[in-house]
């Protein structure tokens, strides 16, 4: 071919544009640019065809700005139109999407939509708000005590563990939400970043006992819970989540009588006992402190943080005839099984009265816990944490019941075994 031949060849070919998908829907289906002329192409106008406009974005993604979640329509970078919209919302969408770069997210249908641009900022600006608002049923219940969450998270440093594990939080939320391979990756990434950050601050003499740490390892914990791990319709309780609680069992251990000084510290310290008395039950393995830690707890609150307390020793004691429970089924031994089934449900029916080690004190005494066949009244008068306290005592009056059934039950499927055996 000559040189002539190739100027004339390459003069022929179109030249390379990238594809636009914003055009009008008629310009789309005749395959042809489009102007993006508004309301009506000229392309369309000038051919004597009918512009039937231009398609709505795929979705409205909600987004986060000023500690507000906003509606927002997507717009072209370098648009002068704002990124978020002028008015707050009070629900989220089941398919929020808050990425810098995600490829697609999923529906209710269970189609997906991809987005046609990456929002106008970036993913570091709206993880941390995201994660906050996933928190808001928690503040409802318990402002008073979850509040400290935010009060902690705003003083986190960048790069630092309690940052990188906030992060992984809600890369894990996303991958939940959208079901993508990109954002599956993204949360994997995140997570060991979290780790690595979290290892370096408790091997620190410091930071090992500071509140962004023990937050951080929290927030870790949740992360294995957002997997969602199960086995058939059961949820699995993953090795990664009983290791975080192990980590926190220690550092409460680390930071002492100094850490129930503060309201800010009494409340992390509420928030993550819970799952120090999760992982006390399941393992059979009752943590030897607990006591030491209402004694210093109710040397330093308030009287208005009674009812708190009462929730926790109260949730101990249900805890701790689980551990029991537990131990025995371990055993497998009958007699013992047999000889102990009275005491236990003596120890259930009286599970309620116990305040130790404050049973000194006739103000904790006052703090009274309904027994489950008590007819509900609607209360008198109501605290700030109220509702967070009942919904504590509840679960773990739940997890005593269920732990119960199952006891009996083993120990019928014994006396079961041992007459089949004998005969």
């Amino acid at each position: 071919m000559t040189s002539v031949e190739k100027s004339q060849l390459s003069a022929r070919r179109r030249k390379w544009a990238p594809k636009l998908k914003s055009g009008c829907m008629t310009c789309k289906i005749r395959r042809v640019k489009c102007d993006e002329e508004k309301p009506q192409c000229r392309r369309c106008i000038s051919t004597g065809r009918q512009c039937d406009g231009y398609p709505h974005p795929p979705f409205a993604v909600k987004v986060f700005h000023s500690n507000r979640l906003v509606n927002s329509d997507l717009v072209s970078p370098g648009s002068s139109s704002p990124l978020f919209g002028g008015y707050p919302l009070d629900e989220m969408i089941p398919y929020t999407h808050i990425s810098e770069q995600t490829d697609e997210v999923r529906l209710h249908s269970g189609q997906t939509s991809p987005l046609i641009y990456p929002l106008a900022e970036s993913w570091n600006a709206h993880f941390m708000p995201f994660v906050i608002n996933k928190f808001k049923l928690a503040f409802e219940m318990s402002k008073s005590i979850f509040n400290t969450i935010p009060e902690v998270l705003s003083k986190a440093e960048e790069k630092s563990a309690l940052y990188q594990a906030c992060n992984a939080v809600a890369r894990a939320y996303m991958a939940t939400i959208t079901r993508t391979s990109k954002a599956t990756s993204d949360r994997a990434i995140a997570y060991g970043s979290a780790l690595m950050a979290t290892r370096s601050a408790i091997q620190d003499p410091q930071r090992c006992k500071s509140d962004n740490t023990l937050l951080a390892v929290w927030l870790l914990g949740l992360y294995e819970l957002l997997l969602d791990i199960r086995k058939g319709t059961e949820p699995v309780a993953t090795p990664g989540w009983q290791f975080h609680n192990q980590v926190l069992s220690k550092l409460i251990r680390l930071r002492g009588s100094e850490q129930f000084i503060t309201r800010s510290g009494r409340n992390l310290f509420v928030i993550i006992f819970t799952n120090v008395e999760t992982q006390a039950f399941m393992s059979g393995q009752e943590c030897e402190e607990v006591l030491t830690w209402f004694l210093e707890y109710h040397r330093y609150c308030e009287l208005s943080e009674y009812p708190i307390l009462r929730a926790c020793i109260f949730s101990h004691e249900c805890a701790r005839i689980c551990s029991r429970i537990r131990a025995l089924v371990d055993t497998g031994d009958l007699d013992n099984v047999l000889s102990s089934s009275p005491s236990i449900l003596q120890e259930i029916d009286e599970v309620e009265q116990i305040t130790h080690p404050l049973s000194h004190d006739e103000a904790m005494a006052n703090c009274v816990i309904d027994h489950p066949t008590t007819p509900y009244t609607q209360p008198k008068h109501t605290y700030p944490c109220y509702v967070g306290v009942h919904v504590i005592q509840s679960n773990f009056r739940m997890r005593l019941s269920y732990a119960v059934l199952e006891f009996l039950g083993y120990a019928s499927s014994l006396c079961r075994r041992s007459r089949s055996s004998c005969g």
